[in-house]
């Protein structure tokens, strides 16, 4: 069972939005909270620029559960069925380890039906740190239905 506590963002905290919009849903983009507003935030994204001005980085409002805090940069030995976030189009997107070969790690994205190879660097673990150990998140672990898993050491 996952911890449904919901975690309260200050201004200046980075946290990772995931994205609801068609060819992108369940993607996550890093961030700065610029506001909180109680029921949203505004986050200034790190990766994402206005359209009209490429040089001014995107800022918009993001439903409390559509936020998470960035992920811990752990790399642990990945095991094939293991869930990852890959870096890949400016945002993190979530698969599963398939297998290792050389330095690559072999990721299957349900969503896409892909299957990509990343090295180490691009990618996150899904997981939970649980009194200061590494804990799997379950298989129905979500975090944009509203739920977010925090960090309870």
């Amino acid at each position: 069972m996952a911890f449904t506590t919901r975690k309260v963002f200050q201004v200046g905290d980075e946290v990772e939005v995931c994205s609801k919009q068609d060819g992108f849903h369940g993607s996550y983009y890093e961030g700065i909270v610029t506001e909180n507003l109680g029921d949203k935030y505004k986050v200034k994204y790190k990766n994402l620029v206005e359209e009209d001005d490429m040089s001014t980085a995107l800022e918009e409002l993001a439903e409390v559960d559509e936020v998470r805090p960035v992920c811990p940069k752990v790399w642990p030995d990945f095991f094939p069925g293991e869930r990852v976030d890959a870096f890949a189009n400016d945002g993190w997107w979530a698969g599963i380890i398939t297998r290792k070969s050389g330095d690559d790690w072999f990721v299957y994205f349900p969503s896409t039906f892909e299957h990509i190879a990343y090295p180490m660097g691009f990618l996150q673990w899904t997981g939970l740190l649980l009194r200061g150990k590494a804990a799997v998140l379950p298989e129905e672990t979500e975090y944009c239905d509203g739920r977010i898993i925090i960090d309870i050491c």
